[in-house]
């Protein structure tokens, strides 16, 4: 059974000790500790030696010099007791006897120490000296609790015994934290999953770095995973370790393993050399670069030998951009960047790739060239990329009629490289549109631009990041001011603001370029020893394309005697060496051997920096570390770790994953995302036209979790592209599929899972995960795992439960999106039917099943569960919910067979719609009416005479409330008609009640009574369910309530009160939100009739709380008008304001028909103001809605209160006397009572006068 996702158990809190001191909820919030360290201190105590104890110990143990412990320990339990919540927890943390106290083994709250120290799991699948996957899978889940040092920074000086056993607990848990990691990573080295051992060997090093067989172990791990610089690159921190903390260098058998790595090492005979992905069909985004090479010769093989060479350039400089080449037709190739693994920055790659082919090109061969962007669905076979070809064949066409060395590129290429070359548009005279319909464009040469913010024609305004720039700003007074080198490491996701952070606080603080020296890793060079001041250097030296060897070597003396007249002339041949410029006949290299060339390079590039601030203060800005080559890094540490009194100010920026072991030793600012505020403002900031909605700016703040770089690219998408005008659309920018293909394709083996996860959702629980995926539980744990440690997921949900989630929405999207769409539909597919067959019964959110039958193929049960979602969401007041469910289910009728049965359950889903409809926007909405009218059409069609009733009914409210009540009365005798041939009470009940209702308001109210007594006799409290199933509202409580109007018109006020609390009591017993809101309003309405304002408060504001929970507009305005009317009923003059507001609302659509209610109670407030000439006015707009309507409920009242008007204003006792006959007339015609008593009186006044 999937526990998580049908819960049979209470969730339980968790206690951390294990890297911290955490305590936490079942539901996932932290508890607030007080601060009082010795409870903490007693609290991990009992949990972690799990037995009984005897409090003077404890006393001891923790108040050894108090004169007092007993009465310690007794108010440090206290506390516990309270911020545990003992009293109230089904499962008390903390058992007492009269002596002794201990951690109860079933408490509510659980720590991660229980158990972590045990045997390896017993199995009977096979020996005990071995293991299973089962097993290994048992020890992960062990290993993921040790996220730290046993209650890591937490300490009791003045308690001795406590601290020993402190220092025992942690180095106990470290050891056993030690040999889980080696044994899980050995188990899967042995089982060809290296992978998933570099994780664990990874964190069993970094838990123990002095353990040189461990490091050992990685390193071959690194080399057999196919990452050899890495493992190059852990070599060298180990060696730096060991000489900055102990002198010492590596063993031998270490250094042998080094040596061997850098002659093996495939990334150091090729910049960029990207490792084969995972061969299964999936989506992905590349750039396509089509070469066509040519020669002006007619005979085959000439041509054949001339083009040899000049191909073989293009292949090498293709693999050296990082491209991926297949054999063309004749002489052409084609190349993809971005496949087979994404690379970020993939087009700006391929047209740089192709320039140095243009330039590179013999005299004799004619080079065409064509870049083209798009995604590609790739098969099996590497040799064909481009399975459905084209994109490709988009490529290959921008080279016809491309002249000679020419570079053309398509639009979608030209959006993601612009800023960094430089290009001019093609004339449709150029493009042959017929080939090549889109945009083209000719490619020229670099801009010099190597970073985003560098190539941005417009960089937004920084948002946020008040307390980051003021550190940033205040480090650098420091610095100015005498105070020496400082540091900071500035990290956080890719996209988060680093770069952007960075230079709004150069701009800020006004440093002059002079003294900024700019450097940036990039990930095509990170086997490049020292790239980043190779590139410092020669955009410094300002080096161009076709510079002879010469030239440069001129330009790099210029630059040396102009900004660094630090270094002698023996520095020159080395930096020409470090630059690959040959210069033999111009310098004399000094006689060194490699490391003693590197060390002689580092000191160079330390003057560098160094005598520069000797002048003036100096920032060194040094960008993306995580692509830094293992001489940059070793660089920086001797920079950033030396103690230097000069003003050198170092400014580094990296990814999360970035640990360096130096990075205690610097200041460090990790970027967080910005916050909805902010987030919401920087949409504002990038969509000047104000082109996107609203309701989309929610949507993209959403969307994008924070990150301004996505920020600014999905606003910018969805403010320019008319085809991705809704965020709903799930399309991400172009700009940034590369970024979040390449972050995908790093976690390699592990792809397919991220791709099922994707499927589940933004959030997902291991075990559905275990039940729908291929992999056994132990792969599936390791590459949880490994996507943890990769930084796409994190952990979510209640402590023991195993759930997780993306830690973006746009990489879920990223992942989701990269599956083809079969195998898309095969997941959900799985997804679905595992929910279904395990959770159905009890399943949280049904819409989640049903959205995945929906994405599978299975319209028909999609249908079934958004159905269930609607009708659920309906009953417990979720009508907005509802709305959108039963909507969804209406958009997937289509893909059911075109017959009878498909109309009857489209018909079923309209009148359940028209339900929610009307809860939602009130009775007789357009949208409701629409709905109502469809179903009706449907109904005559099929025959079905329960959702003929239905559909009528819809209709029947909605004119009621907009049209004239004689219609509505109409509509109600047909229902009548239609209940009677059925025979069902529920119909009928639900017809009497649609003829109370308009017999009231047509002043028939002796048949208004009549018809609500119907409904008391074939009412029966089993019918409760079926009424509020079919109808949307208890229309029995309904029929009560309009035959409580009735009866207090007929003068029978005190059995009106009576039914009105018999309709109350029933409201409140069905529970159901739709019904109460009936219940309230008409009772409130009742007590106002009756002149009792205090009650018709009561009922207003509960009506209020009501509306407010469940968002029904409708009775918000209702109470609005209730509570006004009482507010004028107290002399407040405010409260006539409050009625006009909401009866203006009422007339925007909410509920036009039922103006007349609210227009008599903003009469009665006028009155009871003394401001007639308003009150004459209302009553006579009044006078003219009766007659539109036929709404005559209020007509002798209206009559009547108008002589009073009258009377008031002019004195004209005639005119006056004339206005009460008239009402008297009507009210004896139609019975009403009450309506006659009222008029005798206002008769009687006007005689006395």
């Amino acid at each position: 059974m999937l526990k998580v996702i049908a819960r049979t158990e209470q969730a339980k809190g968790s206690l951390a000790l294990l890297g911290g001191w955490e305590l936490t909820q079942a539901n996932g919030d932290g508890v607030n500790f007080p601060a009082h360290e010795k409870g903490r201190a007693l609290l991990a105590y009992l949990a972690t030696e799990d037995r009984w104890h005897y409090r003077e110990k404890l006393g001891e143990l923790l108040w050894p010099d108090s004169s007092t412990p007993r009465a310690n320990l007794r108010q440090a339990v206290s506390v516990l007791r309270a911020v545990l919540n003992d009293a109230a927890a089904a499962y008390p943390c903390l058992l007492t006897q009269r002596n002794m106290l201990r951690f109860a083994p079933n408490a509510s709250f659980v720590p991660d120490v229980a158990g972590f120290i045990r045997s390896s799991p017993g199995c009977a699948a096979h020996d005990a000296s071995e293991q299973c996957s089962a097993c290994i899978t048992v020890l992960e889940q062990t290993a993921a609790r040790y996220r730290g040092e046993f209650m890591a920074g937490f300490s009791l000086p003045d308690c001795p015994e406590f601290e020993a056993w402190l220092q025992v607990k942690r180095e106990v848990f470290r050891r056993h934290a030690l040999s889980l990691f080696a044994q899980i990573a050995r188990w899967h080295e042995k089982n060809s999953a290296p992978g998933t051992a570099l994780i664990h060997a990874r964190r069993y090093t970094e838990l123990e770095p002095w353990d040189e067989s461990g490091q050992r172990r990685l390193m071959t791990l690194y080399d057999t995973a196919g990452n050899s610089s890495a493992a190059i690159q852990q070599f060298e921190r180990y060696r730096r370790l060991l000489s900055t903390e102990l002198g010492a260098l590596p063993d031998e058998t270490t250094c042998a393993l080094y040596e061997n790595l850098c002659k093996t090492s495939s990334a150091k005979a090729r910049p960029f050399a990207p490792p084969p992905a995972h061969n299964a069909p999936e989506r992905r985004q590349v750039t396509v670069l089509h070469v066509e090479l040519s020669a002006a010769e007619s005979d085959p093989e000439e041509i054949v030998a001339l083009l040899q060479a000049p191909r073989q350039l293009a292949i090498e400089l293709i693999r050296d951009g990082g491209g991926y080449h297949v054999q063309s037709h004749g002489a052409g190739l084609l190349a993809y960047f971005g496949y087979p693994r994404s690379i970020e920055g993939a087009a700006v790659l391929a047209a740089r790739t192709a320039l140095a082919i243009s330039r590179n090109m013999p005299d004799k061969v004619n080079a065409r060239l064509g870049l083209h962007t798009g995604l590609i669905v790739t098969g099996t076979d590497l040799a064909i990329p481009d399975a459905a070809g084209q994109s490709s064949a988009a490529a290959i066409r921008l080279c016809h009629g491309a002249k000679r060395s020419e570079i053309r590129l398509s639009g979608a290429t030209h959006a993601l490289i612009t800023g960094y070359f430089h290009c001019e548009a093609l004339d449709a005279h150029a493009l042959n549109r017929a080939e090549f319909p889109g945009t083209g464009f000719r490619l020229l040469g670099e801009t010099g631009a190597v970073a985003r913010l560098q190539a941005a024609a417009w960089l937004a305004p920084l948002v946020g990041r008040v307390n980051e720039v003021a550190c940033l700003t205040a480090s650098w007074r420091k610095v100015t001011g005498g105070a020496g080198q400082h540091t900071i490491l500035l990290r956080g996701d890719p996209g988060i603001g680093k770069s952007r952070l960075v230079r709004h606080f150069t701009e800020l603080v006004d440093i002059q370029p002079s003294i900024v020296r700019e450097m940036y890793c990039r990930p095509e060079y990170q086997s490049t020893a020292f790239h980043p001041l190779i590139g410092y250097l020669v955009k410094a030296s300002e080096f161009f394309p076709g510079d002879s060897d010469d030239v440069k070597l001129d330009k790099l003396e210029r630059l040396l005697a102009a900004s660094h007249t630090e270094f002698g002339r023996d520095a020159y041949p080395l930096l020409a060496s470090l630059l690959a410029i040959p210069s033999e006949g111009r310098y004399v290299a000094p006689s060194l051997s490699p490391q003693q060339e590197k060390e002689k390079i580092i000191e160079l590039l330390q003057q560098m920096v160094a005598c520069p601030t000797a002048q003036q203060p100096l920032v060194l800005i040094v960008e993306d570390l995580h692509w830094a080559d293992p001489s940059t890094l070793e660089l920086l540490e001797t920079l950033a770790t030396q103690r230097r009194t000069l003003p050198l100010f170092l400014l580094l920026t990296s990814r999360p994953e970035f640990r360096p072991l130096w990075q205690d030793k610097v200041q460090q600012i990790d970027l967080p995302p910005l916050s909805d505020q902010e987030a919401t403002a920087l949409v504002g900031l990038v969509d000047t036209q104000n082109s996107v909605p609203a309701a989309t700016v929610a949507r993209i703040v959403a969307a994008t979790d924070g990150i301004p770089l996505f920020i600014e690219e999905t606003t910018r998408m969805l403010a320019t592209d008319e085809k991705c005008s809704s965020i709903d659309s799930a399309v991400i920018p172009a700009t940034l599929r590369e970024l979040l293909a390449a972050r995908l394709d790093r976690i390699g083996d592990a792809t397919r899972l991220v791709q099922i996860c994707a499927a589940i959702g933004r959030e997902f629980r291991s075990d559905l995960l275990d039940a729908v995926t291929p992999l056994t539980q132990a792969e599936t744990a390791a590459a949880l795992c490994k996507l943890e440690e990769s930084g796409l997921i994190g952990r979510s949900g209640a402590p023991g439960i195993p759930a997780y989630q993306f830690k973006h929405a746009l990489i879920q999207e990223a992942a989701y999106q990269s599956q083809t769409r079969a195998a898309r539909r095969e997941a959900h597919r799985r997804i679905a039917h595992v929910l279904k067959e395990h959770a159905a019964d009890r399943l949280e959110a049904p819409e989640v099943l049903a959205s995945h039958f929906f994405e599978a193929g299975e319209a028909q049960e999609a249908i079934e569960w958004w159905r269930k979602a609607g009708t659920g969401a309906a009953s417990h007041g979720a009508v907005s919910e509802a709305i959108e469910h039963f909507r969804r289910a209406l958009s997937a009728t289509p893909e059911l067979p075109n017959d009878g049965e498909r109309d009857k359950l489209e018909l079923s889903l309209l009148v359940e719609l028209g339900n929610a409809l009307i809860s939602s926007k009130g009775y007789g909405s357009p949208e409701s009416d629409e709905v109502y009218s469809s179903a009706l059409a449907l109904s005559e069609k099929c025959g079905v005479s329960l959702d003929l009733f239905r559909s009528i009914w819809g209709l029947y409210l909605g004119c009621s409330s907009r049209s004239t009540h004689s219609d509505a009365m109409h509509l109600a005798e047909r229902l009548l008609q239609l209940a009677r041939q059925d025979g069902d009470p529920a119909l009928l009940i639900t017809a009497h009640y649609a003829c109370a209702n308009s017999s009231y308001s047509l002043a028939r109210f002796a048949n208004s009574y009549e018809s609500m007594e119907e409904a008391r006799r074939l009412y029966r409290p089993e019918l409760d369910t079926r009424l509020l199933s079919l109808f949307g509202e208890h229309t029995f409580v309904s029929a009560l309530l309009f035959g409580a109007w009735a009866l207090w018109t007929l003068g029978r006020s005190t059995e009106a009160l009576e039914t009105a609390k018999l309709a109350i009591s029933i409201a409140r017993r069905v529970n159901h939100p739709q019904t109460l809101g009936f219940a309230y309003c008409c009772t409130g309405i009742l007590h106002r009739l009756r002149g009792e304002s205090g009650k018709a408060k009561e009922f207003a504001g509960a009506l209020s709380d009501l509306a407010t929970k469940h968002n029904f507009a409708f009775w918000q305005v209702t109470s609005d008008c209730l509570l006004g009317w009482a507010q004028a009923a107290d002399g407040d003059t405010q409260g006539v304001d409050r009625i006009a507001i909401a009866i203006q609302a009422m007339r925007s659509g909410i509920f036009d028909g039922a103006v007349m209610y609210f227009l008599e109670m903003l009469i009665e407030a006028y009155k009871m103001l003394n401001r007639h000439e308003d009150q004459l006015r209302t009553i006579d707009e009044a006078l003219n809605i009766m007659q539109d309507i036929h709404d005559r409920h209020f007509e002798a009242e209206l009559y009547r209160l108008k002589g009073e008007c009258l009377l008031s204003l002019s004195g004209d006792t005639r005119l006056a006397r004339e206005w009460l006959q008239r009402a008297q007339a009507v009210a004896r015609s139609q019975g009403a009572a009450e309506l006659e008593r009222r008029v005798a009186a206002s008769i009687g006044v006007l005689q006395e006068n």
